[in-house]
Formats: structure tokens, sequence, C-alpha cells
């Protein structure tokens, strides 16, 4: 199962107005909503993200969850005639890049996220120097 799909978006917009903006194709449905989590990719690289976007429902961290369909919605919206009222989404994707980025940089961290596995670093590395050296004057 995908992490979001159509039918998630609508809590944020209308179905009918999706179907408006997108002309019915579900392809640029989907295109916004696979931009969406991959820009939460970027800023998630110190955790497990196979496991992390792999979650099913009841799992699943819903702020992780609510701030890749804001993103998502963002990108959909974009589309939008140049007339069309659209701060709050534009506020609503701003507030889950912000999350994201407070995040990346350790400020917050989220409850029982999987950090990604560390690298064997089974390499032979030597540091040695010089005796110190006594001087007399």
């Amino acid at each position: 199962m995908a992490f979001i799909v159509k039918a998630d978006l609508t809590s944020i917009i209308y179905e009918e107005d999706i179907d408006v903006i997108t002309e019915s194709n579900d392809a640029i449905v989907q295109n916004a909503i696979d931009v969406g989590i991959a820009e939460a990719y970027t800023y998630l690289a110190k955790f497990d993200i196979p496991t992390l976007f792999a979650a099913v429902p009841p799992f699943r961290d819903p702020v992780l969850f609510e701030s890749c369909k804001a993103i998502a919605v963002w990108y959909l919206v974009k589309l939008c005639p140049a007339n069309q009222d659209t701060k709050e989404i534009t506020e609503g994707a701003r507030v889950a890049r912000a999350w994201l980025k407070r995040i990346q940089d350790g400020s917050a961290v989220p409850y029982n996220w999987p950090l990604a596995p560390v690298a064997d670093l089974d390499t032979f590395f030597h540091v040695a120097s010089f005796p110190k050296r006594i001087n007399n004057f």
C-alpha cells in the first residue's frame, strides 16, 4: 500500500477540486504525491526512510503523514489558475517544511523513529606522531 493515496488528500482539499485542477488525470495527482514524499525524503536522511514510509495506518507517524500530504497538495495546487486563493495551502506546506527542517537539524526529535543503519566502518586507521621532545636551554 502506498504511503499516501488520492483519497488521503481529501482531508486538505475536496476531491472535486482535485479533479478540476488535474482535469481528472490521476497521473498528475500521483506525481504531486510522489514529489511531496520525495521532498520529505531529503530532510530525513538520518532515519530509516524505507521503514518510515512503509508503515501501515495504525503505525504510521501522523505528523509525517500530514506533512507529506500538505507538501503534495501544495505541488498539486501550483497548477491552479492565478486567481485562486491558495494562501492556506501554501501556509500548510510552509509549516510542514519547517517541521521537517527542525527534524533535519536535530532541534525536533520524532518519537520512536528508526535511525538509518550505520555503515560498517571496518577499515584500518592509524594515527601516530613523533615522540615529545624535551628542550633544555
